[in-house]
């Protein structure tokens, strides 16, 4: 199983760190995800709504097949809808 975590400028630190800690540790303890991967249009650094800056392991065009997506919340949700 591959768990992607969407990035994109303006999201939300905390709707996106809070889950990746609980599902990096169920992949750790009790066999969920075989890998979790922060996912975005490129590979370049995205800034989040507070100023944390994240950079994605893969880009859309270079991730593999994902079998769930978590999209965190944030200002730039209303921008990127539509993306």
């Amino acid at each position: 199983m591959l768990f992607g975590f969407l990035l994109f400028p303006d999201l939300e630190e905390l709707d996106l760190v809070g889950p990746w800690e609980m599902i990096s540790m169920w992949s750790k303890y009790a066999g969920g995800p075989e890998k979790c991967l922060m996912v975005a249009e490129t590979e370049a650094p995205v800034t989040c709504t507070n100023g944390m800056i994240l950079t994605p392991h893969a880009s859309f065009d270079d991730v593999l097949q994902l079998d769930y997506l978590l999209i965190p919340g944030g200002f730039g949700t209303s921008t990127h809808v539509k993306n």
